[in-house]
């Protein structure tokens, strides 16, 4: 329940509710077109292209939680990536819609890198988060040799916005699981 929570939830969730909510709010519900990298943004770039790298090499060697540990970095640096570039300022200014934009591309970008990822382990999630995001295709499709930046499709319209990985509650889960524990001790 807690790794559900933290991981699922407050990571990689949290992460595609507030990329998509923003897009819904801001550019009508279509994936906006980048205006163009800055140097603040290519270490997102960077890292995203590294990270296709250390996971495919560490996937290859049967080190699963490493490659696991490599996406949730790139997690954690598209949150740091928003909270820095704080896309909720720059949509309140009209001259700053190419940077907000960018930010959002830059941001809904990594979160498809990030499905395709974890798509072997997170097999249902990755595919709803791809249809959140316009994709045709199934984040299974898509090679990791072929994995690339710059594969979402400006324009591409977002379904509504529901929660991926809602959390868990433990007494829930725990009402849920005590009936069956009963059983056992018949």
């Amino acid at each position: 329940i807690t790794r559900v929570n933290s991981d699922l939830s407050n990571d990689l969730g949290n992460l595609c509710s507030r990329v998509l909510k923003m897009i819904e709010s801001y550019f009508d519900g279509r994936i906006p077109e980048s205006a163009g990298l800055e140097d603040r943004d290519q270490e997102l770039v960077r890292f995203s292209k590294e990270t296709i790298g250390l996971y495919t090499e560490n996937f290859d060697q049967f080190r699963i939680n490493k490659a696991l540990e490599n996406v949730w970095e790139l997690i954690s640096l598209v949150n740091k990536y928003i909270v820095a570039h704080e896309p909720w300022v720059l949509a309140k200014d009209p001259s700053k819609n190419d940077r907000l934009a960018t930010v959002l591309y830059n941001s809904a970008e990594a979160l498809r890198i990030i499905c395709v990822l974890l798509a072997p382990v997170l097999v249902e999630g990755t595919r709803t988060i791809f249809s959140l995001l316009g994709m045709e295709e199934s984040p299974h499709q898509i090679r990791l040799d072929k994995l690339t930046w710059g594969g979402l499709k400006p324009g591409a319209r977002i379904p509504a916005v529901e929660p991926v990985y809602p959390r868990l509650e433990r007494k829930t889960i725990e009402a849920t699981l005590q009936p069956s524990q009963n059983l056992e001790k018949e």
